[in-house]
């Protein structure tokens, strides 16, 4: 199971699966239901970096919530 955050692998500890690198967590009987993926589609208001823009990727940007202020996003 990869952490939420950074994507390192979590480790089983009192109850708790906690990601060793940044300290990200989720309780074991809520790590039934997690899936990677999907979570970081919703961390990602619903889009997966698949789904990004080419420009957007070299940018680094926070992909999706900078569309509103982005040049490159412009019609």
């Amino acid at each position: 199971m990869k952490c939420g955050e950074c994507g390192t692998k979590l480790e089983k500890r009192d109850g708790c699966y906690v990601c060793p690198s940044c300290g990200w967590w989720i309780e074991e009987d809520e790590a039934e239901d997690y899936d990677y993926d999907e979570y970081q589609m919703n961390k990602n208001g619903g889009s997966s970096y698949d789904d990004m823009p080419e420009g957007c990727a070299a940018c680094g940007g926070d992909y999706p919530n900078c569309i509103e202020t982005c040049p490159l996003m412009e019609s």
